[in-house]
């Protein structure tokens, strides 16, 4: 079958639009080695060897089969073939081993905070920093002020009621107050696994990956841990993710333990959770559970005494939510 000119008047479109969604050091080592021709519904990709064969596969299919359907309004088929005569222009010394570039400054408007709204009562002036979230907050605060740029993905793990929620939430509304013009998008991942099973049984799976890839420049997601064992949702994931990582678009994932620690977790799933950095939260020490418990009196105009403070301080060690739950729960009397 011979292509059309309209067929081949759409890759030099679909090539310029990968150009500035794959990071250049990619593009070049993994995008720009392969032939790509269309015919048709069908394209046809050779490239010199298998292994660029699976790495587009696994990192960059779905994002090809997008913009191909945004240029010509029809999913396509994707056929693969090994060619060794191509000239292969992966560089020698290069692995595939994550490396963004700068993302574009971005736009001067508000910000949009899609899915679940952010709670206004989590920003970081109101989280205290003390010797066992310190890192966390950092971090926290680096992605807040370079999203994309300083740490991507940003993992933040650490036991219930720590803190993890809290510092997700303080980064969108960061980045919303700043008016940085960038799409948010805050849920949980058990919410993103029940969307996942109402788009299939619904046949919106376009409308699905539209919302968690094509609309969205930060994705914070709470409790990742909810993933484990569930295949289809992992999936999913795993091509969400890597089209965001791939457009230069922050992820941050919070979890109740670290990613080695995820039972039922897909290997490759683990691994680029642990691309960027990994923060712990660990149980606040005592000065740091009064000092938290100063600040929750004085936002809630509670008045309380040292030794009250101590006491509190003393009786909830593990969780800072049940901590503050309990000065609450005083000061009703």
């Amino acid at each position: 079958m011979t292509p059309s000119n309209a067929d081949q008047e759409v890759l030099p479109k679909l090539m310029a639009t990968l150009k500035t969604k794959v990071s250049g050091l990619h593009f070049n080592n993994w995008i720009k080695p392969a032939s790509f021709d269309l015919e048709g519904s069908l394209l046809k990709i050779s490239v010199p060897n298998k292994f660029i064969r699976d790495w587009i596969n696994d990192n960059y299919m779905e994002l090809i089969k997008y913009e191909l359907f945004r240029l010509t309004g029809q999913e396509h088929q994707v056929r693969f073939s090994i060619s060794p005569q191509l000239k292969q222009k992966v560089e020698e010394n290069t692995s595939p081993s994550p490396s963004p570039e700068k993302p574009a400054a971005p736009l001067k408007q508000a910000s949009i905070v899609l899915g679940k709204q952010l709670n206004d009562k989590y920003d970081f002036d109101k989280f205290v920093v003390g010797p066992s979230n310190q890192f966390a907050y950092a971090a926290a605060r680096a992605v807040a002020e370079q999203p994309a740029l300083a740490y991507n993905p940003l993992f933040i793990y650490g036991g219930v009621g720590l803190g993890k929620t809290h510092l997700l939430h303080a980064i969108g509304r960061y980045i919303q107050e700043k008016q940085r013009g960038l799409r948010i998008l805050y849920v949980n991942a058990e919410q993103f696994t029940n969307e996942l099973v109402k788009c299939i049984q619904h046949k919106k799976m376009f409308e699905f990956r539209k919302k968690y890839r094509e609309s969205c420049d930060l994705l914070l997601m709470d409790d990742i841990q909810f993933i484990s064992g569930k295949e289809r949702t992992q999936e999913e994931f795993f091509h969400t993710f890597n089209f965001l990582y791939e457009s230069r678009r922050q992820v941050v994932l919070t979890s109740d333990r670290p990613p080695k620690n995820i039972l039922e977790l897909e290997e490759r799933l683990r691994s680029r959770f642990e691309w960027g950095l990994m923060a712990d939260i660990q149980v606040p020490d005592t000065e740091t559970r009064m000092a938290i418990l100063r600040k929750k009196a004085a936002q809630d105009k509670i008045s309380i005494s040292e030794d009250l403070t101590l006491f509190l301080a003393k009786h909830f060690q593990n969780n800072v939510r049940e901590l503050e739950g309990s000065l609450i729960r005083l000061s009703a009397f």
